[in-house]
């Protein structure tokens, strides 16, 4: 099917450009936090986008099932990951509390060990013919931290962005 297969050649290619500017970033200075977040970030991305691919191309609802909660726990990482690296930008060290590093880390954690029970979705039907997985009881949990995280580093961002002036904006 062609389709697929540009799909498949699409999907790929993020994912080598996503490893490349990792690595590139991460080489340039392994001892930033900023760096290494950055990093890490684009491989979760690119470990992410495979799995998405996956639970969008397998037919079988058990594997859609198993691919899917996989996506939402990469998910997590991702959104915790986003906020560390917009709070910690262009620092070479995590300014945030040490306290509340470990908390969110902690949630992040919990959220992704969550995605992958069957508490975040409890099931796959068919509906008009298309998988839809079932929102378990977990799913606010999840909202709760991977869209909070994102929020919060979106609206540190945005005060970044509004309060640098001249050449660092």
């Amino acid at each position: 099917n062609l389709i697929m297969t540009i799909n498949l050649l699409i999907t790929f290619i993020g994912i080598l450009a996503n490893l490349i500017l990792g690595l590139v970033v991460i080489i340039r200075n392994r001892r930033s936090a900023t760096n290494l977040l950055f990093f890490l970030f684009c491989v979760d991305i690119a470990i992410w986008s495979f799995a998405n691919l996956m639970a969008v191309q397998t037919k079988d609802l058990l594997d859609v099932l198993y691919w899917t909660r996989t996506v939402m726990a990469l998910a997590v990482p991702q959104a915790i990951i986003f906020f560390l690296l917009i709070h910690t930008m262009p620092s070479p060290k995590i300014t945030l509390n040490p306290i509340v590093f470990s908390l969110i880390v902690l949630a992040g954690l919990a959220a992704s060990l969550i995605c992958l029970s069957p508490y975040l979705f409890t099931s796959v039907i068919l509906v008009n013919g298309s998988p839809s997985p079932t929102p378990g009881p977990a799913l606010p949990f999840f909202v709760l931290v991977a869209v909070g995280a994102v929020i919060a580093g979106t609206i540190i961002l945005i005060r970044r962005v509004i309060s640098m002036r001249g050449q660092n904006r």
